[in-house]
């Protein structure tokens, strides 16, 4: 079954929706914007398991794909990386032009570290 949903921006003045963008799978986070208003949210399903970058009019900018689900929402640095955490056990920096910047497996550490 190939699910399809929807993420909309909407006037705030009355509610009247500006636009629309469908994607391919679930959404899986909460949505992150960067100053200049690009729109950052990630999917995940069998058939989509991407982060996307929408443009502040609703069209699309870039997607970065991997092999499994994106588990967390993006966080957006301040030089514009984006950072975001994936199911399959890697954490991921994605450029503002959806160019990979780096990927590392997450660090756990159970002693504490020192300053």
């Amino acid at each position: 079954m190939l699910v399809h949903m929807t993420i909309a921006l909407c006037h705030q003045s009355d509610g009247s929706m500006k636009w629309s963008y469908t994607v391919g799978g679930y959404i899986l986070s909460s949505p992150a914007v960067d100053t200049d208003s690009t729109i950052y949210f990630c999917t995940g399903s069998n058939a989509e398991k991407k982060v996307y970058a929408i443009n502040p009019d609703g069209s699309f900018k870039w997607s970065y794909a991997t092999d499994r689900p994106f588990s967390s929402s993006p966080v957006i640095g301040s030089d514009g990386t984006v950072y975001v955490g994936s199911a399959d056990k890697q954490f991921y920096a994605i450029n503002s032009d959806g160019s990979l910047k780096w990927s590392i497996p997450p660090v756990i550490s159970s002693i504490p570290l020192q300053q």
